[in-house]
């Protein structure tokens, strides 16, 4: 994706980069994250300094050591918001305090050599009650600076968008729970990257999953790491994904169609907790322009001291293409389409309602729990820098032959 890559500064000045330096590369196959999360990127030409803002850069410490877990530090992130119909951008400061290792290994089991390392430590946002502290998204790179001086990057973190933190909790156990409104939904599955809930999707037959173009486009080397969980909370691993479409990243293009399929090793199995079943594809039935309408997402939230999922379902709203163009103006042809239709949620004040993480590949279900699947919510902007984007759902039975042929390689 580097050739869609430009660097801003404060002065809002763009430049292109012409060249990235990594110092260590993880191991998708053991699931283990590098020894040391820095980048460098080479800009074309260098920095220059507009009217606006004097452009300068860090000094680089030696000295500066890893704070003690009493001691707070700062970081700047970048902001970019969408204000009335402009996106307006700010830096933002946030107080953080380092965590003692045996605090972080339940996040990262695999790589225990990592916290252990003088050259990494771990920490949280202090918002006064570091239990309700949530991970926030877009802040990857961060610096720490002291003095003017650079003294540590925010390397690495987990996809925590769809794990809430109950106040009560001092700790988050591995074992997990079920509530049993997954019994309503038991064709719902989430799709997990180490464990950690990552995309929704729906059981469309004995081995396959229909869920989004965007979330398989975004693991693609993550694979191994990536599996399939049930309403009776059994684990599939992966053997196949299959994509109908791919974005055009050289143009900044979407993909055609966002639908994906994934296939499992074996079969579904159904527990006494949990009675499996799958959607049927081939419904007449399609969503018009002003139409209510609901999906269904996998939720994983922390209760007690166990993690909890469950389904939850939310209603949305269709809107005409008109209302979306301004999210997606590179892509005109797709939100006209046919195939397409755009969507937000419905909550009484649509100027307000903001982008859900997590429930990509959330399947349409009809208001009776019909056995078929309308559509896939299939792209979406990024929720922290677009809070206030529309969603695009795909029209499942436009895509029905292709469906069918990949069910048919059972």
């Amino acid at each position: 994706m580097i050739p869609m890559v430009t660097i801003q500064t404060c002065d809002l000045n763009i430049y292109i980069v012409t060249e990235t330096s990594l110092h260590s590369l993880h191991s998708l196959m053991n699931s283990t994250w590098p020894k040391l999360g820095i980048a460098m990127i080479r800009i074309f030409g260098t920095f220059s300094s507009d009217g606006p803002c004097y452009v300068e850069h860090l000094s680089v410490s030696r000295y500066w050591q890893t704070p003690s877990s009493e001691k707070e530090f700062s970081i700047a992130s970048w902001e970019q918001n969408v204000v009335g119909n402009k996106i307006t951008f700010d830096s933002k400061t946030s107080r953080w305090s380092p965590q003692k290792t045996q605090d972080c290994y339940q996040y990262y089991p695999l790589n225990s050599d990592l916290l252990h390392s003088e050259n990494i430590f771990c920490a949280v946002l202090n918002e006064n009650n570091l239990k309700n502290s949530s991970c926030i998204l877009g802040d990857l790179g961060s610096p720490v600076v002291s003095y003017s001086y650079l003294t540590g990057i925010k390397s690495q973190k987990m996809d925590l968008s769809s794990i809430r933190a109950d106040s009560t909790q001092d700790s988050i156990n591995i074992d997990e729970d079920q509530n049993s409104r997954l019994n309503e939904t038991p064709w719902l599955v989430s799709i997990r990257i180490n464990g950690v809930h990552y995309c929704s999707g729906a059981i469309v037959s004995n081995s396959w999953v229909i869920t989004s173009s965007q979330c398989i486009f975004n693991i693609q080397e993550m694979i191994p790491m990536v599996t399939i969980q049930t309403c009776d909370l059994n684990l599939y691993t992966l053997t196949e994904t299959s994509v109908h479409s791919l974005p055009n990243l050289m143009n900044s293009v979407w993909p055609k169609s966002g639908i994906a399929m994934i296939k499992i090793f074996g079969t579904f199995r159904s527990d006494r907790s949990c009675s499996i079943k799958h959607l049927q594809i081939g419904g007449s039935y399609a969503i018009s322009s002003g139409e209510e309408f609901s999906i269904a997402s996998w939720e994983q939230n922390v209760v007690g001291n166990k993690i909890r999922s469950n389904s939850k379902t939310s209603r949305w709203l269709s809107l005409k293409p008109q209302d979306c163009l301004q999210y997606y103006s590179l892509n005109s042809d797709l939100v006209n389409s046919q195939n397409i239709f755009c969507a937000i949620l419905n909550n009484n004040n649509l100027k307000n309602s903001s982008c859900i993480l997590g429930d990509l590949g959330s399947p349409i279900i009809e208001d009776n729990f019909s056995d078929y699947i309308i559509g896939i919510k299939s792209q979406k902007m990024d929720c922290k820098l677009f809070p206030h984007s529309r969603s695009l759902f795909t029209n499942v039975q436009s895509y029905e032959n292709w469906i069918f042929s990949q069910i048919n390689t059972e």
